[in-house]
């Protein structure tokens, strides 16, 4: 070996490169993501199919001062041919079809605002992580007053003196009535109110699944109002999503918890209003257990107009970012330290003395 000359290992992966490498590999595969649930329930609802079930409903109630538009859609989980359910009206109730699509918007309309937020290193956790209605006719206490079909519903109006004959009546007719619902249905009837019994059936051979196709209720109304007496005999715990338009903000008078999702300036437009109306949007999410419910929500004028946007905290899982970040560094100062250790292994340049 010839002065000034060193030994060579052949060119290649050498055992400390592969570590290095192993550790980006291993790095990269972090992988994170939040679920998302919602659940709710109602008291007076059954789909036809023993599999399906109804898990919610959802209301828009706009009132101008003197008349309220109440759009509520029922939801269905699982697929079924067919339901019925009961729906209370005040007298003078006018009904149609909603419009497709209008929840969709109003849920992107009064969306969280995403505020995000950055990790930038693996967290690591140790120990144990644990068929049709008579169109008329009259009862013993219940009357029926007429049946409309409205695109694929069919809504049979109900007026009566006694709850239980109309809980009878609803139950020979293939509706969703209990003998206990008898007392909250004699609230209604001694308000003066009516039943609207309702049945849906999709068009050819489609099946009822998610949310279905809104009704729109519209009636005289002093304040506005969102009827869900019926649902103090539902089965589990209450969670009611109600996005009230009027001409001002509004708030609950129930006894039950609610909190306000949004609440903000919109045009009438994006409420099924007159365009260019300017009305408050107020979205309350109210959870109850059924017996908390005393009566129908209803909503007053808060003390001010103030807007509200919910705000949404996102993680975004980085965690790789740290140590590729060391491991990067790390491979830096390998490089520098082979360099350095090049250099100070080659010959000094000698001179030859004559």
């Amino acid at each position: 070996m010839e002065p000034g000359t060193y030994l060579r290992r052949p060119h290649g992966m050498r055992g400390p490169w592969r570590f290095l490498v192993g550790v980006v590999l291993l790095l990269a595969l972090v992988v994170g993501g939040p679920g998302v649930a919602y659940a709710c329930a109602c008291g007076a609802m059954i789909p036809s199919d023993a599999q399906a079930k109804a898990v919610g409903e959802i209301g828009l109630v706009r009132w101008d001062g003197t008349q309220e538009v109440l759009d509520l859609a029922m939801i269905v989980g699982g697929k079924t041919k067919d339901a019925a359910w009961i729906m209370p009206a005040p007298p003078g109730t006018e009904v149609r079809l909603g419009e497709d699509g209008l929840f969709e918007r109003l849920s992107d309309l009064t969306k969280p605002r995403v505020v995000k937020s950055y990790r930038y290193w693996p967290e690591f956790e140790y120990g144990d992580g644990s068929g049709g209605a008579p169109a008329g006719g009259k009862g013993a206490g219940v009357t029926v007053e007429g049946t409309s079909t409205l695109g694929p519903f069919e809504v049979t109006t109900l007026s009566g003196t006694d709850g239980s004959a109309v809980s009878g009546w609803l139950t020979e007719h293939g509706y969703p009535a209990r003998p206990e619902l008898g007392p909250t249905l004699q609230t209604y009837l001694d308000q003066g109110w009516r039943l609207l019994a309702v049945k849906l059936t999709p068009a050819g051979t489609d099946a009822l699944t998610g949310q279905l196709t809104p009704l729109r209720m519209t009636f005289p109304a002093t304040k506005p109002i969102y009827p869900i007496r019926l649902s103090r005999h539902a089965k589990s715990t209450q969670t009611v999503v109600t996005y009230v338009a009027a001409p001002y903000r509004v708030v609950s008078d129930s006894r039950v918890t609610a909190l306000t999702a949004f609440a903000g300036w919109v045009d009438g437009a994006d409420v099924e209003g007159t365009p260019g109306e300017r009305l408050f949007l107020t979205k309350i999410r109210q959870v109850a257990d059924p017996d908390e419910i005393a009566g129908d929500f209803t909503y007053s004028r808060a003390s001010d107009d103030s807007e509200y946007h919910e705000v949404e905290y996102v993680e975004v899982n980085l965690s790789w970012v740290g140590p590729l970040g060391v491991v990067g560094l790390l491979i830096g100062l390998v490089l520098v330290w082979r360099i350095v250790r090049r250099r100070s292994r080659q010959p000094l340049a000698g001179h030859r003395v004559e």
